[in-house]
């Protein structure tokens, strides 16, 4: 086994003018593993707090003198949410990499053979929301021994004997287990559709006489060991049927790096000639037209009072309706449950990662330039 190299990244350091609705790319020159890639990226804004604690606090490490934890800060608000997926692309087609289909992959042994026809893995990191405009954003890509590891879940390869033909597995995760290179064997002992169907699985090093027994088959994800995840999909499962899918050691990457980049104002959307240099991205020479949503107003829509107001305190716990007044008639249409949302928030605030956060039903009134809404 080797460890993964990061060979390339879509932003690249420093570079300017990135639209605010990309997803983020790194390029590696062999399989990663999903989970550790999804666990191992951290990217936040201009909006995060290193210093905040209780009474604005630092969070300090007594023996370093530095401050590690910031990220668990209670006052850490620049944070963003990313959704990871992993593909094969062809290296050969950068910047933007084509993906292509390696087919089934089932040990370290076919992604090494992959990567010499110069096929790679590009970790997509999409952000749950659009990045703000005009703001620089910072990704840490961790490595060692917490950071990105190489593929450790490999294709589940069901035997030729079987007798059902629509009965599919799959097992997922990262394989953090003390076997070292082994293979999982999942074998159906009761026949039937899912829910109904029982297996056993056991690790091929550990032999049969290990297998954890009367097993139900289940659509939605359930556990096996060692970071593994096992999935039934289609019906017909048949007593006998066996299943084997690879797992090895993750290998870690070794250098961890950060990349910095800057955001437009979001008023276009091209990309800079990235990722292989840092590049400063103009607008191009059209106009574009407005990304939906975009504000096109001379003078914006904003808010000239709340009932009641902004941050106060001391609300009778009575208070069952809002009241929000804008500078002028607001659009019913644009008044939805996902627009406005109400939450609930415990009055200490958040400490220590801690907190009780809920989404409050809602009744939502539009008049002229004031919405209503009742809780």
């Amino acid at each position: 086994m080797a460890v993964p190299i990061s060979l390339q990244t879509y932003p690249a350091n420093l570079d300017t003018g990135i639209p605010i609705g990309i997803s983020v790319d790194l390029i590696f020159d062999r399989g990663i593993d999903l989970s550790t890639g999804r666990h191992s990226v951290v990217l936040y804004g201009d909006d995060y707090d290193q210093t905040s604690g209780p009474d604005q606090a630092m969070w300090i490490d007594q023996d370093t003198g530095s401050n590690p934890y910031f990220l668990r800060s209670p006052g850490f608000k620049g944070l963003v949410e990313l959704t990871a997926v992993v593909t094969y692309v062809d290296l050969d087609s950068g910047p933007t990499y084509t993906e292509v289909d390696p087919g089934v992959i089932t040990s370290e042994a076919d992604e090494a053979a992959y990567g010499v026809a110069g096929v790679g893995h590009k970790l997509t990191l999409t952000p749950r929301e659009s990045l703000a405009p005009d703001i620089q954003y910072r990704l840490h890509v961790l490595g060692e021994a917490n950071g990105i590891s190489s593929r450790t879940v490999f294709d589940t390869v069901p035997d030729g004997g079987n007798a059902s033909t629509t009965g599919l597995i799959t097992v997922y995760g990262g394989y953090d287990g003390a076997q070292g290179t082994d293979s999982v064997v999942i074998e159906i002992t009761d026949s039937g559709d899912i829910g109904v169907a029982k297996y056993r699985w056991y690790y091929t090093g550990l032999g049969a006489g290990s297998a954890v027994t009367g097993k139900l088959t289940a659509r939605r994800f359930r556990r096996l060991a060692d970071g593994l995840q096992i999935r039934f999909q289609g019906s017909g499962f048949v007593s006998g049927d066996t299943f084997v899918v690879g797992v090895e050691a993750p290998e870690r990457m070794i250098a961890p790096f950060v990349v910095d980049f800057t955001t437009n104002d979001g008023s276009y959307t091209t990309a800079p000639a990235s990722p292989s240099t840092p590049a400063v991205c103009s607008p191009p020479a059209s106009v574009l037209p407005p990304a939906p949503g975009a504000i096109t107003a001379v003078s914006p829509l904003a808010v000239v009072e709340m009932i009641p107001e902004n941050g106060s305190y001391y609300n009778s716990l009575d208070t069952r309706t809002i009241t929000v007044i804008f500078t002028e008639d607001v659009d019913p249409a644009t008044i939805t449950d996902t627009s406005v949302r109400v939450y609930r928030y415990p009055v200490s605030g958040v400490y220590n990662g801690q907190r009780d956060v809920q989404e409050l039903e809602k009744i939502l009134s539009v008049s002229g330039d004031t919405l209503t809404i009742d809780i």
